[in-house]
């Protein structure tokens, strides 16, 4: 066994604590309250802290480290020992940020000052999927039920109405599900979008979005309101407002009835919304503000997705871009203008 120059076992060599510290869950508390107040994170994003959070803690305590005096050799040995479990680089830069904003509370509040700061992983960057537009008209108009009471017809325009926006404005999913009557302008098409950080935005839908929207609303809604004053504008079964986790299921049945090979989830109608319309000529930046990303890096990625369609399909149609070895006639002079 490996000692310390006191006699005492090394922490490595520490025996394993199950589970938190009263004191870890405080601490947890009381960063999640803090990052509420300070910087309005989304209750998302603040569940995920806490649940890194909570791994990490754990793993300190497994080994007989102190959140208070841990190190960066010991947030190396962590994010190491979450790199070997397969967990993907995206997570892993969220553990590492959830990290790092811990280490700020804790130097704030008197402790572990000067400690070195924690770099985050890069991120694989990976190419975005997305719908064909062919693809996006059919799970528009699939159907995944055949009953016809009026209640599961309510249902079916709430569904419709919910895909239209998706794929018309580009929201997020949580952005959908905390949709209002009072943030929706149907005359003007428009929505009033509170998204990452509290952040409020314009977004826009077009014609198909409004119909499908104005029929949920006038026929499908009043049933399943019922006697609720709710004004949520998406309802669940039971008069209440319809979670995220509902809307990703059944986008994600919508999908099959369309007959789409590929998972279809949220996030997919937006990174279609927003390939579609760089393909269609959009300016980045307009893409950018209608998405509600903060930075254009971000929208960024979506214009390499279009320039690589670009590049298939000239690779693809143009004649001068095959290489099969045919004779096209003989050579052309190498200077222009011979």
């Amino acid at each position: 066994m490996r000692s310390t120059q006191a006699g005492r076992p090394s922490p490595r060599d520490a025996p394993a604590k199950a589970g938190l510290h009263d004191a870890d869950t405080a601490l947890l508390e009381s960063l999640r309250r803090t990052l509420k107040a300070e910087r309005d994170l989304a209750d998302n994003t603040l569940r995920n802290y806490v649940s890194d959070l909570t791994a990490f803690l754990t793993y300190l305590r497994s080994r007989g480290l102190e959140p208070d005096t841990a190190d960066k050799t010991a947030v190396r040995g962590f994010l190491g020992q979450q790199l070997e479990r397969g967990i993907a680089r995206g997570s892993l830069a969220r553990q590492a940020s959830a990290i790092r904003a811990l280490h700020r509370y804790q130097a704030q509040h008197g402790v572990a000052r000067g400690r070195e700061p924690i770099s985050i992983p890069k991120r694989e960057r990976r190419l975005p999927t997305y719908l064909t537009t062919v693809e996006a008209e059919r799970l528009m108009e699939a159907r995944t039920s055949t009953e016809t009471g009026p209640r599961q017809q309510a249902l079916s325009l709430r569904d419709r109405a919910i895909a239209e926006l998706l794929y018309a404005a580009g929201l997020r999913v949580s952005e959908v599900a905390s949709l209002d009557l009072g943030n929706v302008e149907l005359a003007g098409r428009r929505l009033r979008v509170r998204g990452k950080g509290n952040k409020e935005r314009i977004a826009l839908f077009g014609e198909p979005a409004e119909a499908a929207l104005r029929a949920y609303l006038e026929e499908g809604r009043p049933v399943l309101l019922g006697a609720s004053r709710s004004q949520a504008l998406f309802l669940n079964a039971t008069s209440g407002r319809l979670r995220p986790r509902s809307i990703q299921r059944g986008l994600s049945r919508r999908g099959i009835a369309a007959g789409i090979v590929q998972a279809v989830h949220p996030h997919l109608l937006r990174h279609s919304f927003a390939t579609h319309l760089l393909d269609g000529g959009s300016d980045a930046r307009v893409v950018q503000d209608l998405l509600g990303h903060a930075s254009l890096a971000t929208t960024q990625i979506y214009t390499h997705v279009s320039q690589a369609q670009s590049q298939t399909a000239y690779l693809t149609v143009h004649p001068r871009a095959k290489d099969d070895g045919a004779d096209d006639g003989p050579e052309e002079s190498d200077h222009f203008g011979a």
